[in-house]
């Protein structure tokens, strides 16, 4: 019998602002594969080394559960050297708190 995987409530969240708009980043696990399939990097053994195309993917996937219309060619180009160190302050406090999410295994809500 398999194990159910929880349920992704888009939690934790962040913020981060890049040319003047505010983006919501938020961990979610379907975003996050979707992300994979469609850069090629497996986050879960990247997300300690933040090299330019992992801390391109790690947004994207971040990115992606509020902004689903960003596309991977608009998240390259929010990535330069002024932006860089911002946003993967901003992926990496998100990714850290949904290791430590409090949340039951199951997924579901506590009361």
């Amino acid at each position: 019998m398999s194990k159910k995987l929880p349920v992704n409530p888009i939690k934790p969240q962040d913020t981060v602002t890049v040319g003047g708009k505010e983006y919501k980043l938020s961990f979610q696990f379907d975003a996050v594969a979707e992300a994979e399939d469609e850069t090629g990097v497996v986050l879960i053994l990247t997300v300690c080394k933040p090299t330019v195309s992992n801390v391109r993917a790690i947004f994207y996937a971040l990115i992606k559960p509020n902004h689903p219309e960003t596309t991977f060619a608009e998240v390259k180009s929010m990535i330069t050297m002024k932006t860089v160190l911002d946003i993967w302050l901003a992926c990496a406090h998100v990714w850290a708190a949904a290791n430590n999410d409090p949340s039951p295994e199951d997924g579901t809500e506590k009361n």
